[in-house]
């Protein structure tokens, strides 16, 4: 079976997208167990962070040791450009599961705010 690749610096910002959307969808979720869905985010999220942080003290030791001149900053450029491009199209891919996932149990919990709380704008 073959293994993704490790996660690079560019997904600690995903895994902080991935936590502001858990945040935001944070009310349909109160008082149950996640399921094997949020289990795995959740898996996805700590090896994005941890991987970026790792990547991020190697790139920060080879800057300050030096060694990021000519070829190895050109090397150390383009795989930041990889990391980037390959975490931008993560992100763009979790952003529409959100929306199809979540509409309508958000739309849910809202009505259900709007009938609890006996208050609609219009």
């Amino acid at each position: 079976m073959k293994r993704e690749a490790s996660p690079r610096p560019a997904e600690l910002f995903s895994a902080r997208g991935d936590l502001a959307a858990a945040e935001v969808n944070g009310d349909s979720t109160r008082g149950r167990a996640p399921d094997l869905i949020a289990l795995a985010h959740l898996g996805a999220v700590d090896r994005a962070v941890t991987g970026a942080q790792a990547a991020l003290t190697e790139a920060a030791s080879a800057i300050e040791a030096g060694e990021v001149v000519n070829a190895a900053g050109s090397l150390l450029a383009a795989r930041v450009r990889g990391i980037v491009a390959w975490h931008a199209q993560r992100v763009a891919d979790q952003q529409l599961y959100v929306r199809q996932h979540h509409a309508a149990r958000d739309d849910a919990v809202l009505g259900r705010m709007l009938v609890t709380r006996g208050s609609a704008p219009w």
